[in-house]
Parts: structure tokens; C-alpha cells; sequence
């Protein structure tokens, strides 16, 4: 079981996200969710305080608050493709946090970390297999790797009307790359969430306000855009509006 590889381009995701940082946070409700979902797992597995963290994505700074205000790192680099969020990453950390700009694939990992986090960014990467392989040669024995991204039940709906173009990969896929980089998994979780939207133009709405549309370049003129609403009224309404699925994965491991 291979992981999916596929071709993405980074400068329009990082456009993409870059357009929708001021709206990132207000809409990024399933997203928020993930980071605190990840954030217990990794108290519940021992997490250690005051780690030397790199975190890989991190966009908003979402999941920075978090480390800042749970473990306590001694330091942390951020990482993220955009660098309109080194703005929100500082204001995240208190200004504690060096930015570090890049795709993360492409980037070294820092010198001395002992710690990599990842919150809603790896399901982006066109080689996964080959990023674990890179953190694990970054980082000590004992050392952990704790991320969340997204399976293949993922923004289901769109996908099945041809709108997204991403490849997930499933938990057991995870599970057999991360193996073979040299990773235990201790703790993680497999879930689907649904969102409701009263119409098509609001469901259009919060794709485009949280970036997650990165992959598709063209655009729609008014037929085509009816052309979809009609097709997803058609197959996912129903009484509570019209749903949108997320799959998070989470994971906390630890390297052998």
C-alpha cells in the first residue's frame, strides 16, 4: 500500500490561502476543532514540555497558540508556504516564534528540534512518504511527531462532482509510510464531520474563506455555477441543509 503522490502547485495554494487569511479563522470551524482534537492527543500521550518545536503549516497560527499556551516550547520554528501568515504566527506566539517561509517538502528541517507538529497541512504534499522520511533523519530517538490532516472521505461531496482535486490518503496508509520512516503511532483518531450550508452560494463561500479550494484553477462563469448548484441540491440536501463532510486524522507518534 502505497501513499498517493500527486502534482500540486504551491505558489496558487499559497495564493490561495494567502487571499483567505483574514477569513481563515472565523470560518475554519471544523478546522479549529482538528487543532483541539490534536492538542488533547497529544496531552494524553506525554507531549513533553518546553520541546524544541518545528511546526510545519502554520498557517493562522491556530495550532501556535496552542503550543504556546500548552507546552510550553523552549523554542519554535513556523513554518508556512505563505508569508502573509508570518504576521499571524507572530501575533499567535506572542512574537516568541522564528517564521520560517518555504514549502516544508522542499525546506531542511531545522537544526535541533526534537519536537515536529503539523496541524490540517500534510494531505497538501505531493511526496508524504518522503517528508516523514526527512523529519525522521531530523529528529533524535524518543523524539515525537504529532499532526493532523485529512482521509479520503474528505469534502466527499465536491469530490463527487469533480471540484476538488486532492488526493487523501486513508489511516492505514498512514500507518504503513510512517512505519517505514521509522515512526511509532501511539494515539489517533478517525473521525468525519459534517457541515451544513442553507445554500450553495454560502457552502461556495466558506471553501473559498479557508483556502481549501487551492487546486483548481479555472473559473466559473454563471452557467457552470449553476450547473453545480443544481447537481448538489440535487444530491446533498436534505432537512438540515446542504452538507459538506470533513475526515480528520490525527496522529501522535513517536520516533524508534
Amino acid at each position: 500500500m502505497e501513499s498517493k503522490k500527486q502534482t500540486i502547485d504551491k505558489h496558487f495554494v499559497s495564493a490561495c490561502f494567502g487571499k483567505a487569511i483574514g477569513t481563515y479563522d472565523k470560518n475554519a470551524i471544523v478546522q479549529k476543532g482538528v487543532a483541539a482534537t490534536l492538542a488533547a492527543l497529544m496531552r494524553q500521550a506525554d507531549f513533553p514540555r518546553g520541546a524544541s518545536i518545528y511546526e510545519v503549516g502554520a498557517g493562522t497560527g491556530i495550532m501556535t497558540a496552542k503550543l504556546y499556551g500548552e507546552f510550553a516550547p523552549r523554542r519554535a520554528v513556523a513554518n508556512d508556504l505563505c508569508w502573509g501568515c508570518a504576521d499571524t504566527v507572530s501575533r499567535a506566539s506572542e512574537g516568541r516564534a522564528e517564521f520560517l517561509l518555504g514549502d516544508a517538502e522542499a525546506l531542511p528541517a531545522p537544526e535541533g528540534i526534537d519536537a515536529v507538529v503539523s496541524c490540517s497541512t500534510v494531505h497538501w504534499f505531493e511526496n508524504k512518504a518522503a517528508f516523514f522520511m526527512k523529519i525522521t533523519d531530523a529528529l533524535p530517538s524518543g523524539s515525537f511527531l504529532a499532526f493532523s490532516t485529512f482521509g479520503p472521505g474528505n469534502l466527499r461531496e465536491m469530490r463527487e462532482l469533480g471540484m476538488v482535486g486532492l488526493e487523501y490518503d486513508s489511516a492505514d496508509e498512514y500507518d504503513v509510510m510512517l512505519k517505514k520512516a521509522g515512526f511509532r503511532i501511539i494515539a489517533a483518531t478517525d473521525t468525519e464531520e459534517r457541515l451544513f450550508f442553507p445554500d450553495t452560494r454560502a457552502l461556495l463561500t466558506h471553501i473559498r474563506a479557508t483556502g481549501v479550494g487551492g487546486v483548481r484553477h479555472d473559473k466559473w462563469d454563471i452557467s457552470a455555477t449553476m450547473r453545480f448548484s443544481h447537481a448538489y441540491e440535487l444530491r446533498f440536501r436534505d432537512a438540515r441543509g446542504l452538507a459538506l463532510t470533513y475526515h480528520p486524522l490525527c496522529f501522535v507518534c513517536v520516533k524508534i
